[in-house]
């Protein structure tokens, strides 16, 4: 298990808030390094078929680990930038307990909450094919 100290979270509602060499030195780090999740696919991706509103998610640790999750809200749902049309789309950098808990907590600080509602809060996480068949769940 790897431990790591809390993680500055930040927001954007623009590609051109995250340095591109920012972005693919993060993606770089991560378990997913295709080309679908460069700075450059996600922005032409996003450019000609985004709707709703932008929202990307930066983590940074204090030893400099940035992880990047590029979503968008549309229909009060989020997606990841470039659904529907590319393959193998993951959060961008690494991919311990500590990167998703930053990314959750920026939809509801109180989701992931254990001071009060620890495995109350209920929670539907949907894995989608390309065709938006569900392919795996996980309910709580």
């Amino acid at each position: 298990m790897i431990v790591r100290s809390a993680c500055a979270v930040e927001t954007h509602d623009s590609f051109d808030a995250v340095p591109a060499d920012v972005w693919d030195r993060a993606l770089a780090s991560g378990p997913t390094d295709v080309v679908f999740l460069t700075w450059g696919w996600q922005r032409a991706w996003w450019d000609t078929y985004g709707r709703g509103r932008l929202l990307i998610v930066v983590a940074r640790d204090a030893d400099g680990t940035t992880a990047i999750a590029p979503f968008f809200i549309d229909g009060g749902m989020a997606f990841l930038v470039g659904s529907g049309g590319s393959d193998q789309l993951d959060l961008i950098g690494p991919h311990d307990a500590h990167t998703v808990e930053a990314v959750v907590r920026t939809f509801d600080p109180c989701l992931s909450c254990s001071t009060h509602a620890f495995g109350k809060m209920p929670l539907a996480i949907s894995l989608l094919n390309a065709g938006g068949e569900v392919v795996d769940q996980a309910i709580r």
